[in-house]
């Protein structure tokens, strides 16, 4: 049987990324706390995400994704399932995070947000992504998406 990658949208804004044969019967799992210890602590709420007929970077792509959204706190799978992640694996993140080509994710602000602090939606300051409401970006852009956006903190 072919897998899928999957994204469980958990309590408190937390996420897992998983792989499965059946993703029905993994989210099972982790909703009655026989999964991982990240969905034990943080009941997952629904799938999110499903990229059925998995390539094998599938599951690496999304977590990298999750992790500049939502950040490093927030986001847990493949080799990051561990409820405190190391100061060796968050460099590890860091340092992944730091090749992805933010423009195919979450827009041309991402690179940016990652070093200064910016609101990686729209590129204002004095906010995180969050919290954003703005309707254009600071090139005057309208922001298309009305998407789930939070920050990457480390």
């Amino acid at each position: 049987m072919p897998l899928a990658v999957y994204v469980l949208a958990c309590r408190d804004d937390n996420y897992y990324v998983g792989v499965a044969d059946n993703v029905e019967a993994a989210y099972m799992e982790h909703y009655m706390g026989v999964g991982s210890e990240w969905t034990r602590l943080h009941t997952p709420l629904r799938v999110e995400r499903v990229i059925h007929n998995a390539e094998s970077y599938d599951e690496s792509a999304l977590l990298r994704e999750y992790f500049l959204l939502h950040g490093v706190d927030h986001v847990r799978g493949g080799p990051y399932t561990a409820l405190i992640l190391t100061e060796t694996q968050k460099a590890t993140v860091r340092e992944m995070l730091e090749e992805v080509e933010a423009d195919d994710l979450i827009g041309a602000f991402a690179k940016i947000a990652l070093k200064t602090g910016v609101c990686a939606r729209c590129g204002g300051e004095g906010h995180r992504a969050r919290a954003c409401i703005a309707s254009h970006d600071i090139n005057l852009n309208e922001i298309q998406s009305e998407g789930d956006y939070s920050d990457f903190e480390m």
